[in-house]
């Protein structure tokens, strides 16, 4: 539809209950705003033009700033960020800090939303922060090129994670900064464990293989095998199928190799 609001102002765009409602074009007294409306406002995505040039451009709520949005200021200065009922809470920044170059969004002078950070001792991280700190999804990568991609809370390591350090590997979950869950360890030249972990330590069922073909599918408690499980010693052909306690062979058990079986 085709509006003329008054000699200056028209609006071309959808319409519902007579206002402005949906994707349209509104022409008020020589400013222009493209995009999205509600209930006559800006709603949504909008770019809003002055003089034939950019001032403003993202979202808006009830027509003010609201959500990631730059606005081109007259002077030339450019304020881009994260607006709250047109108030900037986040801007975006690239500046140089005591303990590294920063690239992202800051709140209250502090890192907050997406950001990455080369540090001082040629380490990164790159991802989500808040309040100042690594929070969400993010990567971190240590001057000896070891990688910790998680989600982290507070800065502390607290999802799903994915950790590469000199050949030694680590996916799984992780609970206020410890391995927690479902996750499997490589560690070149020792062992490989597959299983479950509780506060950093095996704990639950896990398959653990040793670099010198031993290999254990059973119970753990606190790093120790405990409760049922099959030990098999891969150079005595032989193995123990039973239970443990404390990491040793405790209780009812069988144990069978080559030379005679008990």
């Amino acid at each position: 539809d085709v509006v003329s609001v008054s000699d200056k102002e028209n609006y071309i765009g959808e319409l519902s209950d007579d206002k402005f409602n949906g994707y349209g074009v509104y022409d008020k007294n020589g400013e222009i705003y493209i995009g999205h409306f509600k209930d006559s406002k800006p709603h949504g995505f909008v770019s809003w033009y002055k003089n034939g040039k950019p001032y403003y451009v993202g979202m808006w709520a009830n027509g003010k700033f609201h959500g990631e949005g730059t606005l081109y200021k007259e002077d030339g200065s450019i304020k881009s960020g994260e607006w709250d009922n047109g108030n900037l809470t986040q801007t975006l920044v690239d500046v140089q800090l005591e303990n590294g170059h920063y690239n992202g969004y800051v709140k209250n002078n502090k890192p907050d939303g997406i950001g990455k950070m080369e540090y001082a001792d040629g380490s990164l991280y790159s991802g989500k922060w808040k309040n100042g700190n690594w929070h969400g999804l993010g990567t971190y990568i240590t001057n000896k090129s070891d990688t910790v991609s998680s989600v982290w809370v507070d800065g502390s390591l607290d999802g799903q994670t994915i950790i590469s350090n000199n050949g030694l590997s680590y996916k799984g979950g992780y609970m206020e900064g410890y391995p927690h869950g479902l996750c499997e360890i490589k560690i070149p030249n020792y062992y490989s464990y597959f299983g479950y972990m509780s506060d950093g330590a095996k704990s639950g069922y896990g398959e653990l293989i040793l670099s010198n073909g031993d290999s254990y599918k059973g119970d753990w408690n606190d790093n120790l095998f405990d409760g049922v499980g099959v030990y098999i010693y891969a150079n005595e052909h032989a193995r123990y199928d039973g239970q443990w306690y404390n990491g040793l062979q405790d209780g009812i058990g069988y144990y069978q190799s080559p030379h005679f079986a008990y």
